[in-house]
């Protein structure tokens, strides 16, 4: 990870939407649900039952080349745990984004051309905000060490970012309990 100007490297904000490693998530989610499905709906569990899979798919392909199990076991357990916490973070960030607005934001491109869509609905259960919060923690805890990157004003609201996500997914899943 290189420093510069008080943000990491590929980033241009402190949002996962505002980032290379972000933005490559959304677009394979964008690819892989989203639009397969119209745009019509944001399903939280089918998308990170998917995105797991993806991960653990394409962490398994990079590490295809190494000696024996366990030096692919020690690749996989270094690798999976960060592209998953960015996974979480930024499906914690388009949910955040619905509950607080009633609609997720974002462009596609269709012939080099921008095209901004809105999804107004997301599918959640009690059960799936239950699953997520604990995951959304654990990725919190994970980049924070991304964080000392950052300039201090810039890790603050980084900070104040996420714990504003987890307060609202939270307070969802107390709404439906």
């Amino acid at each position: 990870m290189k420093y510069e100007g008080g943000k990491i490297m590929g980033a241009w904000g402190i949002k996962s939407k505002e980032s290379d490693a972000g933005l490559n998530v959304l677009g394979v989610i964008i690819r892989e649900n989203l639009k397969k499905k119209d745009f019509r709906d944001f399903d939280i569990k089918e998308i990170l039952d998917f995105l797991k899979s993806h991960i653990t798919d394409k962490v398994n392909h990079e590490n295809r080349h190494c000696e024996n199990d366990e030096e692919a076991a020690y690749y996989f357990n270094e690798i999976f745990p960060d592209r998953y916490a960015e996974a979480v973070l930024l499906v914690s960030e388009c949910l955040t984004e619905f509950l607080q607005s009633g609609e997720f934001v974002f462009n596609t491109f269709e012939n080099a051309e921008p095209t901004e869509r809105k999804i107004k609905t997301f599918v959640y259960s009690t059960y799936d905000l239950k699953n997520l919060l604990p995951d959304l923690r654990t990725a919190i805890e994970n980049q924070k060490e991304a964080t000392e990157w950052f300039e201090e004003s810039n890790a603050e609201k980084w900070k104040a970012h996420v714990e504003d996500m987890y307060t609202t997914i939270e307070n969802e899943f107390k709404r439906l309990e």
